[in-house]
């Protein structure tokens, strides 16, 4: 069976990133609600406000809101997961770290100049991809411009791809908080039961000891005074 890093590498051999970065997501909000102080962590060191005494919704929130501008948020996301598979036998996988982190990138369309443009600001980044497609004439070459204009400056689908990716990316997160948190349940309650059933072992064989306690002594008088 694959553990996380090999389908990790998998997927990013096969060039498929919208598989990679959802189970991305899915650890990401494990390590929200199993370590909070490292998520605050994270996104603190990534230039984000956040503190401890925001709910796991909000903070899910303020990651969805960085995540698609945010390089320092994408390299530290991979690292904190790689951090929670260390172990002595598991070393923390360099190739990992990068094809998780080349892997956001990719489903997320950074680019550093025109993206991080229309991720601040996609109301004005249409309306300045309309006013420059009205710039432009109406020969083919011109077509072509209107085209890379729109899809530059968000006219025709960016800034739509954007928000969709915006949604989904929250959504994955907080389904991975849920399912995190049931399973955290799960596994309390069936702690509990496990206990409730040896501490009945324990009370029944009590009993059973003093009773054969009470009857070895009843045994042991009646031979005396017999």
């Amino acid at each position: 069976m694959l553990n996380f890093n090999d389908k990790l590498n998998a997927y990013a051999e096969r060039g498929n990133s919208r598989s990679a970065y959802h189970l991305l997501l899915q650890k990401i909000g494990k390590a929200l609600v199993e370590d909070k102080e490292s998520f605050v962590e994270l996104l603190k060191e990534s230039g984000i406000d956040a503190s401890m005494s925001d709910s796991s919704s909000v903070l899910a929130e303020k990651y969805t809101d960085n995540i698609f501008s945010n390089k320092e948020l994408m390299l530290g996301s991979n690292l904190l997961i790689q951090t929670k598979n260390i172990s002595a036998n598991n070393p923390l996988d360099d190739d990992a770290v990068k094809n998780g982190y080349f892997m956001m990138r990719d489903y997320l369309a950074f680019d550093e100049e025109d993206y991080l443009y229309l991720a601040a600001d996609p109301v004005t980044a249409v309306a300045k991809g309309v006013g420059e497609i009205a710039k432009l004439g109406s020969t083919a070459v011109e077509g072509s411009q209107k085209l890379r204009y729109a899809k530059k400056y968000g006219a025709i689908d960016s800034a739509t791809a954007l928000a969709q990716k915006r949604e989904e990316t929250k959504q994955a997160l907080l389904n991975s908080i849920v399912q995190q948190k049931k399973l955290d349940a799960d596994r309390l309650a069936e702690e509990e039961k496990r206990q409730k059933k040896t501490r009945n072992i324990i009370l029944i064989s009590s009993i059973s000891l003093a009773v054969l306690i009470v009857g070895a002594a009843v045994v042991y008088k009646m031979r005396r005074n017999g």
